[in-house]
Formats: structure tokens, sequence, C-alpha cells
């Protein structure tokens, strides 16, 4: 069963039951989920457009220079994209479009979920967009 694979700790009933309760909330209200904000390496790239900024503004303009600082800055910028938001928007799509489960349906679990966490208070929910779900909280 898919759920053992994605499961943190073996599989039980109320494990199972509580899966499927935070599944359906969310085909409930798939607007639950959000895309993560990209916020890696911000300040370094705030640092990178000041000293971009402070190259153009000598005369002549370091080009060599330029060229660096705007590579660098691409990079960075690259980098701090996700595929969260893609993400979020297939779960939404995939989500609305599914009719609230009884039991686990393994092609949804698997299209949605990427790790099933087991806790003393309960399950959590690792969606494929990087999104915790767990009990009444959304983080």
């Amino acid at each position: 069963m898919l759920l053992r694979k994605l499961c943190s700790h073996s599989v039980t009933k109320t494990t199972e039951q509580q899966v499927l309760t935070r599944l359906n909330r969310l085909i409930n209200n798939p607007n639950l989920l959000n895309a993560e904000l990209p916020s890696v390496n911000s300040l370094r790239a705030v640092e990178l457009q000041r000293d971009l900024d402070r190259v153009m503004q000598v005369r002549p303009v370091n080009e060599e220079k330029a060229r660096e600082l705007i590579r660098q800055l691409a990079s960075v910028q690259y980098e701090s994209l996700g595929c969260g938001e893609y993400e979020t928007i297939r779960l939404k799509q995939l989500l609305s479009g599914t009719e609230p489960m009884r039991e686990l349906d393994a092609g949804l679990l698997g299209a949605s979920v990427q790790k099933v966490f087991v806790t003393k208070t309960g399950v959590s929910l690792l969606m494929k967009n990087g999104q915790l779900i767990s009990g009444d909280e959304v983080s």
C-alpha cells in the first residue's frame, strides 16, 4: 500500500483515518493550499542589486564588473524560484475536481502527498508543494 511507503511509522486504522480526514478537508477547501513565497537568498539578491546599481552609476561603466554582477544576480534569483507555486496550482486543480472520499484513493494520495508524519499528537501531511497539513492547522 502506498500509504506505508509515505508514512514515517507503521500504518494503523487511526493513521489512515486521519490522512483521509486531512485530504477530505483539502478537497472541500482547496484554497487551504498556498504556495510558499520565494525568500531564499533574497538578502543576497538585494545586496547584488545595490552593487550593480553602484557600478552602473559610475562613468564609464565597468562592463565586465556589471556583467558579472548581472550573472550573479540572475543566478541568485533563479535559485530562489521553486516549484511550490506550480505544485500548489496543480494540487488545487486536482483536489477541486475530486469528490470527498470514503476511503483513501491511492492515486490521489500519490499525486498530492510527499510524506506522512505520525507523531504523538497526530498525523501531518507534507504536500507536494511543500506545505504541511496537520490537525486543524495548515502551515
